[in-house]
């Protein structure tokens, strides 16, 4: 009987990895499905180029009804966290955006096209805020508040800024002391969309406030 034909064992570890091919200057990885040097760092390969249309197109169809995997979420969770991006990178991707929505007008996000647009009140008068709005009342809203987010309940020396002060009924000119409430900026985020959820919420935790014995307040 013969000797079956059977390709080297190659050690990877006693071998120096080749350098990508897009010339960055690093080494690529061993691809243990194809047996071989990958030819580039993975996001490497289109470097430097230009997609057309066509390839754009193409990527979206191959990418249509998948959805990434539990595993593949988490890796790429773990990929960004504590990511620092150059300021290289930002001018990029800034100019990236530039010139996607000046090739696709009909995607930007803007006007009634916007999660936050509701009724045109952005250019209505409701948008414009009291003279009484004031740095002055910011502090003295934080400091009732005790310095703590009204819906996390995170405390702004835990946060890298002041917390923010929402107005509950998103009237911009209604400054009433009772109307205002200290906010971190990711819940205050939250509260541009459901507007209506959250003046019933705002408005249920001020009359508990009340019956509990407060005075005024949130």
């Amino acid at each position: 009987m013969g000797k079956l034909n059977r390709r080297p064992q190659i050690n990877v570890v006693d071998i120096t990895p080749p350098l990508c091919a897009c010339g960055c200057l690093k080494h690529v990885k061993w691809n243990k499905q194809k047996k071989r040097w990958n030819k580039y760092i993975v996001g490497h390969a289109a470097k430097g180029k230009k997609r057309t249309p066509e390839m754009n197109e193409k990527n979206r169809q191959r990418g249509l009804g998948k959805s990434p995997s539990p595993d593949t979420r988490e890796l790429l969770r773990t990929a960004m966290t504590g990511r620092v991006f150059t300021e290289e990178h930002l001018e990029n991707l800034r100019q990236n955006k530039i010139e996607f929505y000046q090739l696709h007008p009909e995607k930007a996000m803007k006007g009634t096209k916007n999660s936050g647009y509701v009724d045109g009140r952005c250019s209505s008068g409701d948008y414009k805020y009291s003279k009484d709005f004031n740095e002055r009342l910011k502090e003295l809203i934080r400091d009732r508040d005790d310095r703590q987010c009204q819906i996390c309940y995170r405390l702004e020396s835990d946060l890298s800024e002041k917390l923010n002060v929402h107005h509950i009924d998103y009237t911009k000119i209604n400054a009433d002391l009772d109307n205002l409430v200290s906010l971190c900026r990711v819940c205050h985020g939250k509260t541009s969309r459901d507007r209506d959820k959250w003046i019933a919420f705002f408005q249920s935790k001020r009359q508990l406030f009340l019956i509990e014995g407060g005075q005024s307040g949130i």
